[in-house]
């Protein structure tokens, strides 16, 4: 646009001179060579504004992208830690209600974000199986809570579930922070630490 408009008073000026303008003309024609760079300054002006718009707005649909997927990286971590809690428990604990609630808040936390709203495939993949892998382990490890006497065959078969959970919830975090790696963000650091002091962190599943 600011090129067309040089162009432009160029133009006029060659064609003025061409004409021999007299004083008076000139005035004139300086006139309207002024209103076509006033002209051409609103319409640059307008156009950096737009183009800044639709910057700022493809950048805040981008970074509400990258919180969206931390949150969920955020909420399958804790289904892992949870897990992992709760495996501890299985080798003496005949009934474990309170530790599958536990596990339960995460993935309530999953069961809220709409699938719609999820803005990578593979997000929306790992937050399906994480729940299914929920469902599937809070069905073995009730069926095993109603079995009596409590044993050590029991107290086995529940670890065993556990170990599976946590390897699938594991490989659902590895879905979500490769769309986080290929945003360009960090994938969010993460620790749970136990009461024997052992410490689970996101980085065993972000390599």
């Amino acid at each position: 646009m600011s090129l067309g408009a040089a162009l432009c008073a160029i133009a006029l000026i060659a064609l003025g001179l061409l004409l021999k303008l007299n004083a008076s003309e000139w005035a004139s024609w300086v006139q309207a060579l002024g209103s076509i760079f006033a002209i051409a300054a609103t319409g640059w002006a307008v156009n950096r504004s737009h183009a800044l718009s639709a910057d700022k707005a493809e950048d805040d649909a981008a970074a509400d992208e990258v919180r969206k997927l931390s949150a969920i990286a955020s909420c399958i971590f804790h289904c892992r830690a949870e897990t992992e809690s709760l495996k501890r428990y299985c080798a003496y604990k005949p009934t474990l209600d309170r530790e599958i609630e536990l596990l339960g808040q995460p993935v309530q936390m999953l069961r809220s974000i709409s699938a719609l709203e999820i803005p990578d495939w593979r997000a929306t993949v790992a937050v399906g199986q994480a729940m299914s892998m929920f469902s599937y382990l809070v069905g073995r490890l009730q069926e095993k809570n109603e079995t009596i006497p409590f044993n050590q065959r029991i107290s086995e078969e529940r670890v065993e579930r556990c170990i599976e959970a946590i390897t699938k919830f594991e490989q659902c975090e590895r879905l979500v922070q490769a769309t986080l790696k290929e945003r360009g963000a960090d994938v969010p650091q993460q620790q749970m630490q136990f009461a024997d002091g052992a410490v689970l962190s996101v980085s065993a599943a972000a390599t």
